[in-house]
């Protein structure tokens, strides 16, 4: 009786371990599986992540001006180098142009075309820079007249930080009074993460 009573006991106190066993061991290895993914989120390293439905958290709009012939664009500029940062500090990766109108005043000039051009040099083909001119396909204010022309169009183009966006204007025309002056609005985003 004394060995079945002993044996008893042996088994019980198996069956108490192994119960608190159970009921401890779950939290330590949650404790230790946890400090194995700590994420730390530091400003001076923090974690990459975008936020897809909020693509204007650094937007970039500009005016841009090109000239034909005798009419001046006066201190509008041709042209713009892409920013290395953004207005807050933060360091530009590209520039994602998407959105580009221009309107025209025409004074005469014939077969007027209004081009963009920028450049990228990531993800190379061949070996050598991207260089993309964007025709916009200008469409007379009124039928059958040279008048004020003008286009939009929604694109998407890319330009490095310290390359330059330029607006350019070309056409045909045969002297004074006759010119033309494009503004171009181009809309876009600076890509930082």
């Amino acid at each position: 009786m004394k060995f079945v009573k002993k044996l008893l006991m042996g088994i019980g106190a198996v069956a108490l371990a192994g119960t608190l066993l159970t009921l401890v061991a779950p939290k330590a290895v949650h404790a230790a599986v946890a400090a194995l993914v700590e994420v730390a989120n530091t400003p001076a390293n923090p974690v990459p992540n975008a936020d897809v439905n909020a693509p204007g958290e650094e937007p970039l709009q500009t005016v841009l001006c090109n000239n034909v012939g005798f009419l001046s664009c006066g201190t509008t500029p041709s042209s713009f180098v892409v920013p290395a940062t953004t207005s807050d500090g933060l360091g530009v990766k590209r520039l994602v142009i998407e959105y580009v109108a221009v309107t025209c005043v025409n004074t005469g000039v014939s077969q007027l075309q209004a081009v963009l051009t920028t450049s990228t040099s990531a993800n190379l083909v061949n070996g050598s820079i991207f260089l993309v001119s964007i025709p916009l396909p200008l469409t007379p204010s009124a039928p059958g007249t040279t008048g004020a022309p003008g286009a939009s169009l929604p694109m998407r183009a890319y330009a490095d930080p310290g390359s330059t966006v330029t607006a350019e204007s070309a056409g045909s025309f045969s002297g004074p009074p006759i010119g033309a002056v494009c503004n171009f609005g181009v809309i876009g985003r600076l890509i930082t993460h």
